[in-house]
């Protein structure tokens, strides 16, 4: 169905019951011809206008906009920015500093879906009619706030920042994001000086960067913690040991272990020494120490001294008032020692 005006001029209003018959001639100005021809001039009528069609209603404007008045006021528009229908589906408001909102029906209530604020320079606001920020997710009462971002295939959720240039390419951008595992990334992608920063009331509480964990402003490399582990090493003696066993625990350089082991009888009156600690020590003058629980030995203090750079520390006796003299293995023959000590890497 086509609606046509032959000719110039206002057609004059139409009965409410509708166009049923159409026009004696070319000229009639009572009612719209129903086929064929050219529009050349205006519909003016003090009621409703319904269109009512089988097919399609089809709007092909050359002059690539359809323009909405009330009262010969323009307020909005549809456009193509480009001739020959190759441009973009522009939604335009005409008024100064007039929203465009969407609305719908919740239930029977009519309720605001999002508005784009043209007075804060098209800040867009869902639950909100003034957004402060360019997207701005706002609710009331007891009920969350929430954005979500979903996967439902094999790839990750992710939400990307770009506060370099935008582009979302090369090294300049973060992001976090669910893995498919579920795991939560947090990364600064490819920047290799970019550190995660925590804070609180405005002040560096902690951060992570390539020397790993850091407290506080400190951004010196080596006050940062880049490691943590448990695990279990065996513990050996030059002399023999049996009942072996041993557990460390390992945060940044500090080493924490405990271990124990039964000593065999024998007459051997070398320096008893312990070998096989999960790590080297560090390289330093004064070496480590540590403390020894031991069954069935004299009044006499035992106590550890562990070299530098290595992975043992010989057994040495406290006699108070006295002297430290090195522990032969003849003097802890067949004795069960349990010790705890630590030290640096």
């Amino acid at each position: 169905m086509a609606i046509v005006i032959n000719g110039t001029g206002t057609i004059a209003g139409v009965s409410a019951t509708g166009i049923t018959t159409a026009p004696t001639n070319a000229t009639d100005s009572t009612k719209l011809p129903l086929a064929g021809g050219t529009m050349t001039g205006n519909i003016a009528h003090a009621g409703d206008f319904t269109i009512d069609t089988g097919g399609d209603i089809l709007l092909d404007a050359d002059g690539a906009e359809i323009r909405l008045l009330d009262a010969g006021s323009d307020f909005g528009k549809f456009f193509n920015d480009a001739a020959g229908g190759d441009g973009n589906f522009v939604i335009k408001s005409q008024n100064d500093d007039k929203d465009i909102i969407f609305q719908g029906k919740d239930g029977s209530s009519t309720i605001e879906a999002m508005r784009i604020d043209m007075s804060a320079g098209g800040k867009v606001g869902i639950g909100t009619t003034s957004p402060v920020f360019p997207l701005e997710v706002k609710t009331t009462g007891s009920t969350a706030a929430q954005v979500g971002i979903s996967n439902t295939g094999t790839g990750e959720a992710v939400l990307y920042f770009d506060a370099s240039n935008g582009d979302f390419s090369g090294s300049d951008y973060a992001w976090i994001g669910q893995q498919n595992d579920l795991s939560l990334e947090i990364t600064t992608g490819l920047l290799s000086n970019a550190p995660i920063i925590f804070k609180t009331n405005d002040a560096t509480r902690a951060r992570i960067d390539n020397d790993g964990l850091k407290f506080g402003s400190d951004t010196a490399a080596a006050n940062a913690l880049d490691d943590y582990e448990e695990g279990t090493f065996t513990p050996a003696a030059s002399g023999g040991a049996s009942s072996v066993a041993g557990t460390y625990t390992k945060v940044g350089r500090l080493v924490t272990c405990n271990g124990t082991l039964t000593f065999p009888s024998q007459t051997n009156s070398g320096r008893a020494t312990v070998e096989g600690l999960p790590f080297t020590s560090l390289n330093v003058d004064h070496g480590f120490t540590g403390t020894i629980r031991y069954t069935d030995y004299n009044p006499r203090q035992l106590m550890i001294h562990g070299d530098p750079n290595s992975t043992g520390f010989g057994l040495y006796e406290v006699d108070y008032g006295s002297a430290v003299t090195q522990t032969s293995w003849t003097e802890i023959s067949g004795k069960r020692f349990d010790f705890n000590l630590m030290y640096f890497v």
